[in-house]
């Protein structure tokens, strides 16, 4: 459909006005008025769908937010006993290495003060740290892979744009998209259509998941955490308004609003 070459505030006086007529009021109108006007009035509806799919993929973004909030608030109920074992743990380690002694005997009270496997307090401690100061995002992975491909899509129908040169959120963009059919967890940076410099808007807590080193150090990517970072991206850019959708009607480019 072609673009309408009318001021912002002409524009928004004829959409109102095709909006309050009825079928009977529009019959009546003839020529360049009434096709203008059934124009201007389709432009407005294709706008409101644009939104409406931004709206969409807004709600999913925060409705993942709540339940892995909420996750995180139950995981850590379910927990405290476990957590009180772990700080009990501590205690007796603490107290074994204050025995007097040699430190031969120092090591063996702390080894029979051990309640048990090493290995199994260390994953205990390495679970309690995964979801320190409050980090919700393991709780994200689980519901995230069900409505994965509703969010994509939405970013297909509305086509975004940024108010610089946007190269960065463009190919950010383009990366989630290139992913949709891939289903495996580590990827390498080559996979993935990326390169270690653009991913350095990773905040650090972002960038522990997605960033990882598997057995012989050598560094992956974890997908469904590199697609929740750019999703989240995408979403503040648009409420700041970084990003937004041609030819829509609230989330369109603010400076076309500008006198």
């Amino acid at each position: 459909m072609p673009p309408l070459d009318i001021p912002i505030p002409k524009l928004r006086f004829f959409r109102e006005w095709a909006r309050a007529l009825d079928a009977t009021q529009l019959s009546r109108l003839k020529g360049p008025r009434l096709y203008g006007l059934a124009a201007i009035y389709i432009h407005a509806q294709r706008g409101n769908a644009l939104d409406d799919a931004v709206d969409m993929f807004l709600r999913l973004i925060q409705r993942l937010e709540n339940l892995a909030v909420r996750k995180l608030q139950e995981h850590r109920l379910a927990q405290g006993a476990e957590w009180d074992a772990l700080v009990k743990q501590l205690r007796d380690i603490l107290l074994a290495y204050k025995t007097t002694g040699t430190d031969e005997q120092r090591i063996l009270a702390i080894d029979d003060s051990l309640a048990m496997d090493v290995d199994a307090l260390l994953k205990a401690c390495d679970e309690h740290l995964a979801i320190q100061h409050r980090n919700y995002l393991p709780f994200l992975v689980e519901p995230y892979e069900s409505v994965r491909r509703l969010l994509i899509n939405c970013l297909d129908i509305v086509e975004l744009q940024a108010l610089d040169d946007g190269s960065e959120s463009r190919k950010l963009l383009e990366v989630v998209k290139q992913l949709r059919s891939v289903r495996k967890r580590q990827l390498t940076y080559d996979e993935a259509g990326l390169q270690p410099a653009d991913l350095k808007w990773l905040e650090a807590l972002w960038r522990s998941h997605v960033v990882r080193k598997d057995s012989s150090g050598q560094e992956y990517l974890d997908r469904i955490y590199l697609e929740l970072s750019i999703l989240y991206r995408i979403r503040d850019e648009l409420k700041s308004g970084d990003l937004f959708v041609p030819k829509g009607e609230r989330f369109d480019d603010f400076r076309d609003h500008l006198v």
